[in-house]
């Protein structure tokens, strides 16, 4: 009987390490498609480049603001 649980405790174990592995695949899957090199994170890295994605959607938003201005603009 005692075998028996061991068994399980171990495949139970094996399933936690591939549940894990999983997830950092993702992990490493996401900092790729941020254009972050997944070896070499830091917080720092992190933080920057999420900054520039965000001043970039603010730049693309406000170029689409001001063609919409202009557009709307009386012509004479």
């Amino acid at each position: 009987m005692n075998l028996y649980l061991s068994n399980v405790e171990l495949s139970t174990i094996l399933d936690r390490i591939v549940d894990k592995a999983a997830d950092n695949l993702r992990f490493a899957k996401i900092l790729i498609q941020l254009g972050l090199d997944p070896d070499n994170v830091t917080y720092d890295a992190i933080f920057n480049r999420l900054l520039e994605i965000f001043l970039a959607n603010i730049t693309i938003a406000i170029c689409v603001l001001w063609s919409g201005l202009f557009s709307l603009s009386p012509r004479c």
